[in-house]
């Protein structure tokens, strides 16, 4: 949590000044904006880890403003803060990208609560069968981890690219790059997220499944997977490097 970029976007001074020092005091660092539209140009200048906005503002909107951070940096979790009579505004905004809503008026500790959920590691599934991805994506939301799909080589790379990856979950044979070029291209960018490799066809890639033994890949799991397995797989790595 500590060092943490927050855009946070209220145009209540007396909401705004009290959750910066709360946030301050944990360790993030802070950016503050009065309006929608002063919160969009901080956007221009600087990317963040995280914002929180509330839905009713001067100028732009909440809603403008999680579009603006999800088009210029979309792994960036967006909180929105909400009065008891806009929730449905909320729970709209969630389906546009948000990660979670606070209802005004709320304690800190329940803000923060909702912060560190949102900078949790995230669980990056690459594979390219959606059915195998969108169950094992559901599994992991009840188990409370935030993951994030790629349905190729390339989107993998870029996605671990941006940041907060904490496990690689990587098919083999996947279109455009496939598993083994997914996993040299992260070696040569730097040190890999740990990362387990799925496969349905490990006979026919032996050779691709040494290979990446040798580079010191976390493991090596078949098809079909039983999911409690991999979910405690996933566990003892995110536990391992925290």
């Amino acid at each position: 949590m500590k060092g943490l970029a927050i855009l946070l976007v209220d145009d209540e001074p007396l909401i705004r000044l009290s959750m910066v020092d709360a946030l301050e005091a944990v360790g993030y660092d802070v950016h503050a904006a009065a309006s929608g539209t002063e919160g969009l140009e901080i956007l221009r200048q600087k990317n963040f880890d995280l914002v929180i906005t509330d839905l009713r503002l001067p100028g732009a909107d909440g809603l403008t403003v999680l579009k603006a951070t999800k088009d210029k940096k979309p792994e960036t979790e967006v909180v929105m803060i909400t009065a008891h009579g806009s929730v449905e505004s909320a729970v709209g905004a969630m389906k546009l990208g948000a990660f979670d809503y606070i209802t005004k008026p709320f304690q800190m500790d329940d803000l923060l609560t909702k912060l560190a959920d949102a900078t949790r590691p995230v669980v990056l599934v690459a594979d390219d069968d959606a059915d195998f991805v969108e169950s094992l994506a559901d599994l992991l939301h009840a188990r409370g981890y935030n993951s994030a799909i790629a349905s190729t080589g390339a989107e993998a790379v870029k996605r671990v690219k941006a940041g907060s990856v904490g496990v690689l979950i990587l098919d083999l044979r996947m279109p455009i790059m496939n598993g083994l070029e997914v996993y040299e291209e992260l070696r040569k960018q730097g040190n890999p997220p740990p990362t387990i490799i799925v496969t349905g066809h490990a006979a026919d890639a032996a050779d691709s499944l040494t290979a990446l033994r040798a580079m010191s890949v976390s493991d090596c799991v078949e098809k079909p997977v039983d999911p409690t397995i991999l979910i405690e797989k996933i566990s003892r790595l995110l536990a391992a490097a925290a």
